[in-house]
């Protein structure tokens, strides 16, 4: 019996299939497209995260359709777009806690956008980028 422990669910040659009739049926991908491009704008920084997180692991090759390629470019300008918004632009004050929490969370976000732009060609950055620290243990590449 060999080791198969390794072999992603994405690996299988009919994967690809399997996951646009699932998606297609199911309309996931397009509800959560949809949402972020017309709530992203009003996104905080946790539920910008979630969004990045989802569009992470359902954009790896072999999961996302193949002939949607650039509605996930989109999504990802978006939510690129929306982290810079919310870095930038004029935030309510915080307390000196609240504004080290924000810049931890702001710091992963930034980091699980990187990893999201470089999974659809965005990226013109080269040097390694490993799994967001507060992904320990669930996410593998």
């Amino acid at each position: 019996m060999s080791d198969t422990s390794g072999i992603s669910p994405w690996s299988h040659p009919k994967a690809q299939e399997w996951f646009e009739l699932i998606f297609e049926r199911s309309g996931a991908l397009l509800n959560l497209q949809d949402e972020v491009h017309k709530h992203g704008s009003e996104f905080n920084i946790s539920q910008l995260r979630m969004f990045a997180s989802i569009f992470l692991l359902l954009g790896r090759d072999g999961l996302w359709p193949s002939n949607q390629q650039g509605d996930l470019i989109k999504v990802v300008e978006k939510l690129s777009e929306t982290l810079r918004r919310l870095t930038v632009d004029s935030r309510p004050p915080l307390t000196v806690d609240e504004h080290k929490i924000f810049m931890v969370m702001a710091s992963q976000a930034e980091h699980e956008i990187e990893l999201l732009r470089r999974t659809v060609g965005l990226s013109k950055r080269i040097s390694k980028l490993g799994q967001p620290p507060s992904w320990a243990g669930f996410w593998c590449r």
